[in-house]
C-alpha cells in the first residue's frame, strides 16, 4: 500500500498549493472584511491554481494532499462562476 504524502514533490505542485492558499485567504478576506480587490482578480487566482493543480496531478504525477487542494478550490471557482452566469 502506498503511503499518502502531504506536501508535493514537484515545483508545480508547490506553486499550485501556494496559489490555492492565496485564493482561500483573499476570498475569505473579501467576504468577511470587504477588501477593495476585484472579485475577477481573486477568481483568476483560483483558476490559475486549478490549471497548475491539473498539470501537477495529471502531467507530473504528483499525488500529495496539498496538490489536490487546488482542484477543490478550482472546482469551487468554476461552480461559482457558472452559478453567477445562470
Amino acid at each position: 500500500m502506498k503511503k499518502i504524502e502531504v506536501l508535493p514533490r514537484t515545483k508545480t505542485g508547490n506553486w499550485a498549493g501556494m496559489v490555492s492558499v492565496a485564493f482561500i485567504i483573499l476570498f475569505t478576506s473579501k467576504v468577511l472584511f470587504a477588501i477593495p480587490l476585484m472579485s475577477y482578480a481573486i477568481f483568476g487566482i483560483g483558476i490559475a491554481g486549478l490549471a497548475l493543480g491539473v498539470v501537477a496531478v495529471f502531467v507530473k504525477k504528483d499525488h500529495a494532499l496539498f496538490t489536490y487542494l487546488p482542484l477543490l478550490t478550482g472546482a469551487f471557482c468554476v461552480f461559482w462562476i457558472a452559478a453567477e452566469l445562470m
